[in-house]
């Protein structure tokens, strides 16, 4: 019985010997080894039968809201998805530096929950884990997205609430179009 195991594990461990993150790796070894001792080979072990993709809806504007941001359907839906209720930026923050592509995300995450949930602030706990989606995430975030002077907050220490300033959607319009444009 035993042999099985570790004839299993080095299969699981060949299949996944090529991937260099080593978070993916494991994840991908724990697949790829519970398939096999399922029973399915480990070249069946990501087959599309079994993938289980988290829940993504549709971009439907709640409360009449895209009319207020001046974004189209379409280039929310470049920009945009949800997944558990939760508006994820789709597209690489632009800017050249850390503090930039914090901004782009913090303006584009709220515009999103703006346009798509009538959400007209989002807890820092939310624009935290968008920076953290792109790895940009850093001591100086709940400074570095206050620069430009779009976003304002609200609340102490974890119940601090961003959203943007009065004609900030108007300013930032722009900038999204473009981003969403590739440009």
């Amino acid at each position: 019985m035993i042999e099985k195991y570790k004839k299993a594990v080095m299969e699981a461990q060949e299949a996944v010997a090529e991937i260099t993150d080593e978070n993916l790796r494991k994840a991908g070894f724990e697949i790829v080894l519970s398939k096999i001792l399922e029973g399915k080979p480990a070249e069946h072990a990501f087959s599309e039968d079994d993938a289980e993709e988290p829940e993504t809806s549709k971009l439907t504007p709640k409360n009449g809201k895209v009319n207020k941001t001046g974004l189209t359907e379409e280039e929310l839906n470049t920009l945009f998805e949800i997944k558990e209720d939760k508006v994820l930026l789709k597209l690489t923050p632009p800017g050249k530096t850390v503090p930039e592509q914090q901004q782009a995300v913090a303006h584009a995450v709220l515009v999103g929950y703006l346009a798509l949930q009538g959400k007209d602030g989002v807890l820092s706990q939310t624009l935290a884990a968008s920076a953290r989606d792109w790895n940009i995430l850093d001591g100086n975030f709940a400074k570095n997205i206050q620069i430009p002077g779009h976003i304002q907050s609200k609340g102490k220490s974890k119940g601090v609430k961003y959203s943007l300033k009065p004609g900030a959607v108007n300013k930032l319009r722009e900038s999204l179009q473009k981003m969403a444009r590739g440009e």
